[in-house]
């Protein structure tokens, strides 16, 4: 499988080099349309719902927890973090969401407590959000009134046969945080 890691794939980087100097060329970042598309998520979610079938825990088993968003200064990156608890276990981590508009495309990094670091390409339609990994994918939508979200995570063991992973129910918080 095609390997989907911006950071990998991407042509080194002139160390130090400004943004718009002779060392490199790249234009001035400006916060666009496309970031903004972003906002929905901005504040803390309360999550509840199941793993289900290929999950590693038995299928069924509760998730609760918490996942809050939001910008990291300058509002190019969304940094996103989450903790969920099934069972007797937790899953931690952190995610940087991005717009790249040299390529037009969002992207996904994240990790976690369990040792994972994941990229995963991102799009849009509507108030659905997909994110799209090597192993793992993920749809996320938004309702109209973007106080609630459903999240439905797939695994492929194979990379063609995709199996249900789990099930979440967010509802935003008031109060969240901060939109910075």
């Amino acid at each position: 499988m095609e390997s989907i890691d911006p950071i990998k794939d991407q042509s080194e980087q002139s160390a130090g080099a400004s943004p718009g100097t002779a060392h490199d060329p790249k234009p001035t970042p400006m916060v666009t349309e496309a970031h903004r598309r972003l906002e929905p998520f901005i504040g803390t979610w309360t999550v509840a719902g199941h793993e289900v079938g290929a999950a590693p825990n038995a299928p069924t088993t509760p998730v609760t927890g918490e996942e809050s968003y939001t910008w990291l200064p300058g509002r190019f990156f969304l940094l996103g973090h989450w903790d969920h608890r099934f069972g007797s276990d937790r899953h931690i981590g952190l995610d940087i969401i991005r717009y790249d508009a040299n390529t037009g495309q969002y992207s996904s990094y994240t990790v976690d407590n369990l040792g994972f670091a994941q990229t995963y390409r991102v799009t849009q339609r509507d108030n659905v959000w997909f994110f799209i990994g090597d192993w793992e994918r993920a749809t996320w939508a938004l309702s109209h009134d973007g106080q609630t979200m459903t999240i439905d995570w797939e695994i492929t063991r194979d990379g063609e046969t995709w199996e249900p992973l789990c099930h979440l129910d967010a509802t935003k918080q008031t109060g969240g945080l901060a939109r910075a």
